[in-house]
């Protein structure tokens, strides 16, 4: 113990005169013994503590015990110096728990304009930095009142706003958060850091949130609707999505097609009717169908060349009730080549022999717009009714 633990040695060892003697001359004992002794670096945590509240310790020397010793304080308001907090935050010789950062935050004042405020210290995000620290603090959740008092109030919620907190750390710590906020600055944080507030329940689903997100950036309030689906679902008439909104909606994992339907109904039509989403709503249509949108939607879909011929061809043969000759004319001519052709009664169109051609060309027949098509050995010709 003398060699790893040398005051507790001393204080133990029962030789009075030796520490009588230490005691009167505890600076130079430091300086000359303490600190000189390279294995001596597992004081008891109690003469640590002793000999950091020593007021006959020089400052430096206190440093060096601090960088020296591998013991960490339980409890930094076991340490009358508030100097050495920074010193024990950023050496990491301080057990990781919130109480201790939170007397470190409420040592920290800041003047200004004859208002006293505390600051989250550079000392305790580089402590939080460390990520086995976050580790152990994430495993606690922070008291939303101590004696009937909110004492951590003001403290988590400036934290949370450090953007100098990094991403795997943050992502660790906010699920220690007991409370939701609707009134975050996100301009202060990162995208990244939102999405652990999101993930660990701390923003709370209003409107304003969601509306506050889609101004941060685009994803953000989706992202936020997807986590927490039931609560906006209860209001979703008061929700406004635009063209980006609807397009990460249909492209979502989390939604169901049910879901999308939902959201989708929330929509105008100006802001469906683009080519990404009308592409991604082709999709959908083609393959459920419960998913009912309106004539002026699908006929959009139907006329816009963007969208592959195959999934429009489809997608009329799925509808094609609803289409008088007029729309099956301008239809055909949408699609180009081959399809166009058909519209054109001195030619004998030519289509390629594939299944879905051959359902839409006996829809054309139903529907009086040609009289018959002949199978050939690698193509269906047309044949018009003759005049």
């Amino acid at each position: 113990e003398f060699d790893n633990s040398n005051f507790f040695a001393i204080k133990a060892s029962k030789a009075n005169q030796l520490i009588l003697y230490v005691e009167a001359n505890i600076d130079d004992y430091i300086e000359n013994v303490y600190l000189k002794i390279s294995t001596n670096v597992n004081e008891k945590e109690e003469y640590l503590i002793a000999l950091l509240n020593n007021e006959n310790i020089d400052i430096d020397n206190k440093e060096s015990i601090i960088l020296q010793i591998e013991t960490k304080i339980i409890k930094l308001s076991t340490i009358d110096d508030s100097e050495l907090y920074s010193v024990l935050l950023e050496n990491n010789k301080l057990f990781p728990s919130w109480e201790n950062l939170l007397f470190d935050y409420n040592n920290q004042i800041i003047e200004e304009e004859e208002e006293t405020e505390s600051e989250i210290s550079r000392s305790t995000i580089g402590f939080i930095n460390l990520i086995q620290n976050a580790e152990e603090l994430s495993k606690v959740k922070i008291p939303k009142e101590i004696n009937s008092e909110n004492v951590y109030g003001k403290f988590w919620k400036k934290l949370l706003q450090k953007d100098e907190i990094e991403d795997q750390s943050y992502d660790l710590i906010t699920k220690s958060s007991p409370w939701w906020y609707s009134d975050l600055n996100f301009e202060e944080i990162s995208d990244e850091k939102i999405k652990s507030l999101i993930n660990s329940n701390c923003i709370n689903p209003t409107i304003n949130s969601f509306n506050s997100l889609k101004e941060k950036s685009d994803g953000l309030n989706i992202y936020l609707l997807e986590k927490r689906k039931s609560d906006y679902f209860k209001i979703l008439d008061q929700l406004t999505f635009d063209s980006d909104d609807l397009e990460m909606i249909l492209k979502s994992s989390v939604f169901n097609n049910s879901d999308k339907l939902k959201l989708f109904n929330n929509c105008s039509e100006e802001t469906v009717i683009t080519n990404s989403n009308l592409k991604l709503l082709s999709s959908i249509l083609l393959s459920d169908n419960s998913f009912v949108v309106s004539d002026n939607v699908l006929n959009s879909i139907l006329n816009n060349n963007q969208i592959s011929i195959v999934e429009r061809v489809k997608l009329f043969i799925k509808n094609s009730n609803k289409y008088d000759l007029n729309f099956i004319r301008t239809f055909l001519v949408n699609l180009g080549g081959y399809y166009s052709q058909i519209t054109d009664k001195s030619l004998k169109a030519k289509l390629p022999k594939i299944s879905y051609n051959k359902e839409m060309l006996n829809i054309l027949i139903n529907k009086g717009f040609i009289s018959s098509f002949s199978e050939k050995e690698s193509d269906y010709r047309v044949n018009h009714k003759r005049k």
